[in-house]
């Protein structure tokens, strides 16, 4: 069970979404043991948001 959820609104965002979710990611490493799910949410986007954020924020 996750007990803390970041949620990322993302739109057209394929340029600075990586360097974003990196930093979250590095964020949640220092709250370890607490298990942080990070969730991206992508509608309507015209570019490779969605793509870009799969590997990295599984709940896309």
């Amino acid at each position: 069970m996750h007990r803390v959820a970041v949620v990322v609104p993302a739109h057209n965002e394929r340029s600075l979404l990586p360097a974003c979710l990196a930093a979250l990611h590095r964020s949640a490493e220092q709250i370890a043991p607490v298990p942080v799910r990070l969730i991206v949410v992508a509608d309507a986007c015209t570019d490779e948001t969605a793509a870009v954020a799969a590997p990295r924020a599984p709940r896309c």
